[in-house]
């Protein structure tokens, strides 16, 4: 409960307590003291599924997080194996000059690597419509978590 909370309850206890004192009408006491329970009842229960939504989407958040993570692993992967095979096309061609054959192994590096490539990048835009949808269902489930 917050301190406003707790202040609240404890007043309207104390007006419940001075009308339970005032014994003048005990059937109306003890219905106002019942709505009075069954209220807070109520408002201890909404609390309780505001908490699981918000450790659900707590979750939810962390797993996403941890896919952007893997994400952006596979992008600095994808990157240093761009770098690489920069290097190693730089490399081939300036050899290839001196030796026909290696011109010819240098053209199936680079075949293979721009086909793990374009793999790659066919993994990473799957990725991302994942996190895109997943935080088009976190915005839901924090918006519905707003209106209760």
């Amino acid at each position: 409960m917050t301190k406003k909370t707790e202040q609240t309850n404890r007043e309207l206890y104390a007006v419940l307590d001075s009308i339970r004192r005032a014994r003048k009408h005990p059937n109306l006491t003890a219905r106002f003291e019942a709505a009075l329970e069954e209220h807070l009842e109520a408002l201890r229960q909404e609390n309780v599924r505001g908490i699981t939504a918000l450790a659900a989407m707590t979750e939810e958040r962390d797993q996403i997080q941890n896919r952007l993570h893997a994400v952006d692993h596979a992008l600095f992967n994808l990157d240093q194996a761009n770098k690489l095979a920069g290097e190693e096309m730089e490399r081939l061609r300036i050899y290839a000059k001196e030796n026909l054959d290696d011109c010819r192994r240098a053209e199936k590096l680079s075949d293979s690597l721009h086909e793990q490539l374009r793999d790659a990048q066919a993994v990473i835009g799957n990725q991302e419509q994942l996190i895109y949808g997943q935080r088009l269902a976190i915005a839901d489930l924090y918006m519905k978590g707003r209106k209760v």
